[in-house]
C-alpha cells in the first residue's frame, strides 16, 4: 500500500509539463523559449481576435433543451 500512496503523491504533485518546442507558420521547429512564446501569442491573437459575425443565430421559443 505504501507504494501506491507514494506513486499517487508523485503523480498528483507534478507541475504542468512545459512545451519545449512548437512548429512555426513556415513549418520550422522553434526551440528557443522566446520564439515558442511568440508563436503561441501569435496563434491566440489570430484565433481570438476575430471580427464580430455579421449574421447572428436566431433561437426560437421551442429550441431550448428539454422541450
Amino acid at each position: 500500500m505504501k507504494g501506491v500512496y507514494e506513486a499517487t503523491r508523485r503523480l498528483c504533485n507534478e507541475g504542468p509539463k512545459k512545451v519545449a518546442m512548437v512548429k512555426g507558420k513556415d513549418g520550422r521547429l522553434l526551440t528557443k523559449e522566446d520564439e515558442v512564446k511568440d508563436r503561441w501569442r501569435e496563434h491566440f491573437v489570430e484565433v481570438l481576435k476575430r471580427p464580430v459575425p455579421e449574421v447572428t443565430a436566431e433561437v426560437g421559443a421551442g429550441d431550448e433543451r428539454g422541450e
